[in-house]
């Protein structure tokens, strides 16, 4: 028998075993005898490759024969893809791949969803149906759908949903993929775009760029005529008729006067037939020449002046998505940015042929733009190589001579350079508003998260980062000497701020994935029916590798007298316990934040909770956190997950410390749970009631007592107490107690009360 058939004919008579399937059975299925079967599984007989098809698809088995033994019948091997090298024309041969390693379909299909793969939304499963001889798989982004030639051809439920899950995590990496291939893309066009002085080349590469992005038929831009009060078309890419470059539109004629008049990004899905724009039968006459349909135009703006519009057309109706709107601003703002330095530097070449002062004056602007070219080329090279922000902000402070400091929106320290150190505020840390109140640069601070624009004052100034009209960070930069912060510094640091926004929107972009990878396995692991916990421990290493080390399980719940629900303060907590423990596995669920974190210090959670209500907390609020024991099964922490959340619904506000330990107060959710806290609190007062009265030390001394088995030496050591002490306490509370100790019955209502009163707050 040839060597490489007999692994998979062992392979066959195994399922068969497996599945309880007499030989004679499945000879019936194939339309052979039994005797032909015998002598397959003893390799006696080599079976032709339709019979040896027939037989897989009977036994729900691979058909390949060239198996990875790691997956067993799980499905055949697959060589990896580089989905960096992958554009979304070539998706479907990717899903394609990955239903045929596990069933040969008769006919199959992919639906992606509109935005797909620039959305925001989760690609997760949300339904796998199976009908007669077709499977559908649902998910956020897509549907699936595949059809077998019977119903004898689907495969076993377990490989279907191994089948779905690698299809899901083939989108979701896709997507990611995509995204920052784009940014990446962005960057490149920048350096281009930067580093030409030529207005017309410029132009040309920006309509290259925007036909390639937005996968569009052509691609144009005009430029403003303020004298005549128009725009005209000035260079396209894409375009079929000459003519199409002899275009001149008025202001608020057209799309692209109404753009140019009102600076912002308009989109038509069929241009011609849209009664909601001014039209001009010339300029109509040479777009139904050209065949256009979908336009989409943005503004050339720099500086709150019109420089033009950059369009990008399709020859069919179509809708351009609110990705597509954002990737042509972005690099419609490259492009008005490096328009501008070009038209400066033709202009100082030209006022240098009639002065030599003026030449002077173009050659120190033309090393200025040099050096700014420079500083944007490395800080390009730093943030896309390794992302390493205290490099790029230290590479930026160093060349414009001044001290900066790089925040989030939320005033949160991303970096700063060596010369703006913060006393108490580390990186990752909020900076609280009294800060830039004691350096009067409070309004400052608010001037430009209204206006965003960037804004200067008595030696300090600040520059938002704009993604469209959200600003998701802010560059504070001042001056070491004394004075006011010179005009040209944010002039430089203007340009500067869109790549420091295009890095921020892909680690936003990289940390909300994060995110909800986190969710998508607490929402496994805390369902009603709980998937195989093999698949949530698979899922559980995807979103945290330290799950496979002892850890521990843990809810923390807000409680605050003016947000009851804690639904206000909940995402700030979050981005706190975030950024202090970046290596801990954390989600938002609900009013409550529930996480996993291998610090098996006890004092970790303390640490935790100080920073959260030093920072995200008014004095109001408290934190009340529910810890479970030490371990590394995940059937642990669904339980002490679970547990925690009774343990908080029952007895939240009243727990008495800021940390409680679950194994503390399990057993009184276990006999006090339903009957409520009130009851509880009431078996406290009537067993302890003589010593609630006295100092909490006695309270301290009998739980002490109690914990050690009455043992009067491990005691003392315990407190710290002399023995001679401790005998006379342990006199006074028998005195004040009776027989409680002596009496088993009672003794068990006091040890119930003591366990109750060091973890709830009971009055008198």
């Amino acid at each position: 028998m040839h060597a490489e058939i007999s692994p998979a004919l062992k392979r066959l008579a195994a399922a068969r075993r497996q599945q309880g399937l007499s030989q004679a059975e499945l000879g019936r299925r194939i339309g052979r005898s039994r005797s032909f079967v015998s002598a397959v599984e003893q390799e006696k007989v080599l079976p032709s490759l339709p019979m040896y098809v027939a037989m897989c698809r009977v036994l729900a088995v691979p058909w390949n024969l060239d198996p990875d033994p790691a997956q067993g019948l799980s499905g055949p091997r697959l060589e990896p893809v580089k989905l960096r090298d992958v554009r979304l024309d070539r998706l479907p041969e990717l899903v394609e791949r990955e239903v045929r390693a596990v069933i040969l379909p008769t006919a199959w299909s992919l639906q992606l969803s509109d935005g797909y793969p620039y959305s925001d939304a989760p690609v997760m499963t949300r339904q796998v149906t199976v009908d007669e001889s077709r499977i559908t798989l649902d998910y956020n982004v897509a549907v699936v759908e595949i059809h077998c030639a019977s119903p004898t051809d689907l495969p076993a439920r377990d490989r279907l949903d191994s089948l779905a899950h690698r299809i899901e995590v083939l989108l979701d990496n896709f997507q990611v993929v995509s995204f920052s291939q784009t940014v990446g893309i962005l960057y490149d066009t920048a350096a281009r775009l930067s580093a030409e002085l030529d207005p017309a080349p410029l132009l040309q590469i920006t309509v290259e760029r925007a036909r390639e992005f937005l996968a569009a038929d052509l691609a144009y831009v005009t430029l403003m005529d303020t004298a005549r009060q128009s725009v005209r078309m000035e260079v396209a890419c894409g375009h079929r008729h000459p003519g199409f470059l002899e275009i001149v539109l008025p202001l608020g004629v057209g799309l692209g006067g109404w753009v140019a008049r009102n600076q912002v990004p308009l989109t038509v899905r069929d241009y011609l037939n849209d009664n909601t724009i001014s039209h001009d039968p010339a300029t109509d006459a040479l777009v139904r020449d050209e065949g256009i349909r979908a336009i989409l135009g943005v503004p050339l703006v720099v500086r709150g002046s019109t420089l033009g519009v950059l369009f990008s057309a399709k020859r069919e109706p179509a809708q351009f998505t609110a990705q597509d709107t954002a990737v042509l601003s972005s690099l419609a703002d490259f492009a008005a940015l490096a328009l501008l330095n070009a038209e400066s530097y033709t202009r100082a070449l030209r006022v240098a042929e009639s002065c030599q002062r003026a030449q002077e004056e173009a050659e120190q602007r033309h090393e200025a733009c040099a050096a700014a070219l420079e500083l944007e080329h490395r800080l390009m090279a730093l943030l896309a190589r390794d992302g390493n922000l205290a490099d790029a902000i230290e590479a930026v402070a160093a060349a414009l001579e001044i001290e900066l400091l790089y925040l989030s929106q939320g005033d949160t320290v991303l970096a700063h350079s060596s010369g703006w150190n913060i006393p108490g505020v580390a990186i990752g840390e909020t900076l609280p508003w009294s800060w830039f109140t004691r350096h009067g640069w409070d309004r400052l601070r608010s001037q430009a998260a209204i206006s965003q624009s960037a804004c200067a004052q008595e030696g300090a100034g600040i520059v938002p980062l704009l993604r469209q009209a959200e600003v998701v960070g802010f560059l504070l930069a001042r001056h070491p000497a004394p004075g006011d912060l010179p005009a040209p510094i944010l002039e430089k640091l203007s340009p500067l701020a869109a790549i420091f926004t295009m890095h921020r929107i892909g680690e936003q972009a990289l940390v909300e994935a994060g995110r909800r990878l986190h969710r998508e396995f607490f929402d496994e692991l805390l369902a009603h029916s709980v998937p195989p916990i093999e698949v949530v421990r698979r899922h559980g290493l995807q979103a945290w590798p330290a799950l496979k080390f002892p850890h521990r399980a843990f809810v923390l719940q807000i409680v605050s007298s003016s947000d009851p629900h804690g639904f206000e303060s909940m995402p700030q907590v979050y981005h706190v316990a975030a950024s202090a423990c970046p290596d801990d596995l954390l989600s938002i669920y609900g009013t409550r934040l529930v996480g996993l974190t291998s610090s098996t210090a006890p004092t970790r959670f303390q640490e935790m909770a100080l920073r959260i209500q030093r920072q995200a907390l008014s004095p109001s609020a408290a934190i009340r956190l529910v810890a479970g024991p030490v371990g590394n099964d995940l059937q642990t922490d669904r339980e002490t997950l679970l547990n925690a959340f009774q343990v908080l619904d029952q007895f939240g506000a009243s727990l008495r410390e800021t940390v409680t330990w679950l194994e503390h107060v399990t057993p009184l959710l276990s006999l006090f749970g339903q009957a409520g806290l009130a009851d509880l609190q009431q078996l406290v007062r009537q067993y302890l009631h003589p010593l609630l009265e006295r100092d909490a030390w006695w309270l301290d001394t009998l739980h002490a007592y109690l914990a050690h088995n009455q043992n009067q030496a491990q005691t003392a050591r315990a407190l710290s107490v002399h023995p001679n002490t401790l005998r006379y306490r342990i006199e006074k509370i028998r005195e004040l107690l009776g027989d409680a100790l002596d009496d088993p019955v009672r003794r068990l209502l006091v040890e119930i009360s003591v366990v109750a009163w060091k973890t709830l707050s009971v009055t008198p």
